[in-house]
């Protein structure tokens, strides 16, 4: 076999740079990404038993994605008018664990959840008080084992509050 020469310094060397350093997440990177998962799991937890349901008094005991359960009441309500959905709901979760595309979440405790979102705008709020977090964010990146309160804000472009009592903020995709 014929090797040319500096061919196989070059593949080695694509091979190399081929190589990326660790990912890493600081402090509010992780916190962002806690807050996130809290949101989608709440979300989804809402989209599964009550979007397209008739609106009012809610008090449901459903099963988590993964594992767990969460009993949810409260109320929803929904102005045809103007297309806003109003919700005031609370979701008691006894480790209620769900895996999303960037995580991997087990939550216990009552996390309410508060606000109005339409088609093209959203202002939620989501408060938690010695909630247990326990999985992994941000695509593995983060492990999180905390007990803690948080209160988070969301609105259609951003994502900011406290997380086991540390203020972060980020930017949501658009």
């Amino acid at each position: 076999m014929r090797v040319v020469p500096g061919l196989f310094v070059l593949l080695l060397l694509a091979g190399c740079a081929e190589e990326k350093e660790p990912a890493t997440c600081d402090q509010n990177c992780k916190d962002f990404n806690g807050a996130l998962s809290v949101i989608d799991t709440v979300n989804f937890l809402y989209n599964q038993n009550f979007a397209g349901q008739p609106v009012g008094a809610k008090d449901i005991t459903v099963n988590c994605s993964a594992s767990g359960s969460t009993h949810i009441t409260g109320t929803t309500a929904a102005d045809n008018g103007t297309g806003i959905n109003t919700l005031h709901l609370d979701f008691d979760m006894a480790a209620c664990r769900r895996v999303g595309s960037n995580y991997d979440l087990t939550m216990t405790g009552l996390v309410a959840n508060d606000g109005t979102f339409s088609s093209d705008s959203t202002s939620m709020t989501y408060a938690g008080s010695a909630i247990v977090l326990l999985g992994e964010v941000g695509g593995g990146v983060e492990d999180l084992d905390e007990t803690c309160d948080f209160a988070i804000s969301r609105t259609t472009t951003s994502v900011t509050g406290t997380f086991c009592t540390r203020t972060f903020q980020g930017q949501l995709a658009q």
